[in-house]
């Protein structure tokens, strides 16, 4: 039986030692991390002595007592499953083992016939003129995914729901949005005509998958996709709850200081209609409590039976949901520059340390950058600009395009080498090192050859934290006070304890956190920055040679040095 009241493990009370699932502990591909996890998996499930139901003693909000069963077999072959549905779509087909297509690869496709027909359609001939669609696609990381997954697991125990189809939960790994910027003639008669736009570009390209054929709860045939409805088997009640959110009073200002969006009173007909509503996910009409707003859907296209799924070993309970799910989302320009810079963006919601992790990168699917334009379109005297309506096809950008994305400074920047020449000149092994800053890239100009430095053994054992300032604040004070108990809890919390008990292994003394040693652990504080200024930043850190030498995984070098003092210092 386990008794806990740690925020933290009642979250995640089900999750034991021998199978580590929290990501910021591996440093390798994300293939052979799923690889590695499965492996734990299938070795602790098989043991012929397993105790499979247990029960734990949780606490609710008041710290009221309450115990919990659940059966550990069902939890974990639910991890499992989950991690072959997130390789199964995330990954393209592969020439040298002769994959053939893959989901992915169908998927990026299809967004791009999505693209063609609504750019055709709705786009200005005009290269001049700003597109009114323009679209983009995401596979969510290796980390993030993980962190949803525990999440879910905790809530399909506490709601007694059915494991073998807890792949349902997942149906938003791969999104793909479009973001209708309105032509001017419609900006002119006001937020309802914008509105009712939206909602007419997202219910033609639906209808154009089946939203309104009567026998959607089977695919019907190429194109034509099954769509999952808001209330689902585990949650009957789910677009009842969308819509009995309160009015508009109470959401969150735009980040401007002027309202982000307009809530209308009533849709366009198209949208009332049984099929399209009971598929809809419609955050426009009903915002989400911070404001957010977009249509989501989710589907099941055609081709998901297609899907070579992974043999299952007989310790794994298989899974009834063998379905890949795709979810769409609409908004308009207005509403997409609140999802992505207000107070509900994904860089407040899933770095809230801005700490660097290989594995916390997402893949973007994109068009090519002004960069990736072929030479006809190079403007040298930045007179002419590239037409804003040239695209290439939508493709999955390696991981140097992603880092950049995702953490704003280029991958040469932060790494100290070209992509293409690291990925040429090194072997896995070096790369994974590299990326996982136990080694760093040293580049010889004279002759341009580039070495690695083994730093793993560095007498600097630094801890590098991107904080806030009232997080720098409550670190100070536990270290004034020297309270080890609260320092670990903090260190806990940031997802650094593992880290912090590298650093300290020669000793194995958690205290020698708060007191001087012949090893004490350096700490690096910084404070979180906005997004703009993440690559100037990075280049001043760079060029005042602040990059530390760890001996962990963990790191950060878009943030801001206000403190380098070491603890033996405070």
């Amino acid at each position: 039986m386990i008794k806990t009241n740690n925020n933290l493990e009642n979250n995640f009370f089900w999750e034991i030692p021998e199978i580590d699932l929290h990501l910021r502990h591996y440093s390798g591909h994300p293939s052979d991390v799923i690889k590695q996890i499965k492996l734990n998996i299938e070795n602790y499930l098989s043991n012929p002595n397993l105790i499979e139901n247990r029960t734990s003693i949780l606490y609710d909000k008041e710290n009221n007592p309450y115990m919990i069963s659940y059966n550990i077999k069902e939890v974990y072959s639910a991890v499992y499953n989950a991690l072959n549905y997130y390789k199964n779509i995330s990954y393209l087909p592969s020439a040298e083992f002769e994959t053939g297509d893959s989901f992915l690869s169908n998927s990026i496709k299809t967004f791009n016939e999505d693209f063609d027909y609504l750019s055709e359609k709705y786009n200005s001939k005009d290269p001049m003129q700003e597109p009114v669609i323009s679209v983009s696609a995401r596979i969510k990381s290796p980390l993030s995914f993980m962190n949803k997954l525990r999440e879910k697991i905790t809530e399909y125990i506490q709601e007694n729901w059915d494991f073998k189809r807890f792949n349902e939960s997942l149906r938003d790994l791969i999104g793909v949005r479009f973001v209708v910027n309105p032509p001017d003639e419609v900006k002119k008669q006001g937020p309802e005509a914008e509105t009712n736009y939206l909602y007419s570009v997202y219910y033609d390209l639906m209808t154009r998958h089946g939203i309104t054929n009567t026998y959607n709860s089977t695919s019907g045939g190429k194109g034509l996709y099954k769509f999952y409805p808001v209330n689902n088997g585990h949650d009957k009640s789910k677009l009842e709850k969308i819509k009995s959110r309160p009015t508009i009073e109470g959401f969150a200002p735009y980040v401007k200081g002027h309202p982000n969006f307009y809530r209308p009173f009533k849709r366009i007909p198209e949208m009332e209609q049984e099929c399209v509503d009971l598929v809809t996910k419609d955050y426009v009409k009903w915002p989400k409590f911070k404001g957010y707003q977009s249509l989501h859907t989710c589907v099941i296209p055609d081709y998901s039976k297609n899907v070579d799924h992974i043999n299952i070993p007989n310790c794994i309970i298989p899974p009834t949901c063998k379905d890949s799910f795709v979810e769409y989302q609409f908004r308009t320009a207005r509403q997409n520059e609140y999802a992505e810079h207000g107070p509900v963006s994904h860089n407040s919601e899933y770095k809230p340390t801005g700490a660097y992790h290989r594995l916390a990168v997402p893949f973007y699917i994109e068009f090519d950058s002004v960069e990736d334009l072929p030479e006809i379109y190079y403007v040298p005297d930045g007179l002419h600009p590239v037409p804003s309506n040239y695209k290439n096809k939508l493709k999955l950008r390696n991981f140097a395009e992603s880092f950049r994305k995702f953490y704003g400074p280029s991958f040469e920047e932060y790494f100290g080498i070209p992509f293409k020449k690291f990925r040429d000149i090194f072997g896995s092994q070096d790369r994974n090192d590299i990326l996982a800053k136990r080694k760093l890239v040293i580049h010889d100009e004279e002759l341009d050859l580039y070495r690695t430095k083994d730093v793993s053994n560095s007498k600097e054992n630094n801890i590098s934290l991107a904080l806030s300032d009232e997080e720098i604040s409550t670190l100070k004070n536990i270290l004034a006070n020297k309270n080890p108990a609260a320092l670990s809890e903090f260190f806990s919390n940031q997802h650094l304890q593992d880290a912090i008990l590298q650093v300290i292994q020669a000793t194995n003394n958690p205290e020698d956190l708060t007191t001087t040693s012949s090893k004490p652990a350096g700490i690096n504080l910084y404070s979180l920055e906005d997004s703009n200024s993440r690559v100037s930043s990075c280049k001043e850190n760079i060029e005042q040679d602040l990059i530390p030498q760890y001996s962990t995984s963990t790191n950060s070098k878009n943030a801001n040095a206000v403190d380098s003092k070491g603890l033996d210092d405070d």
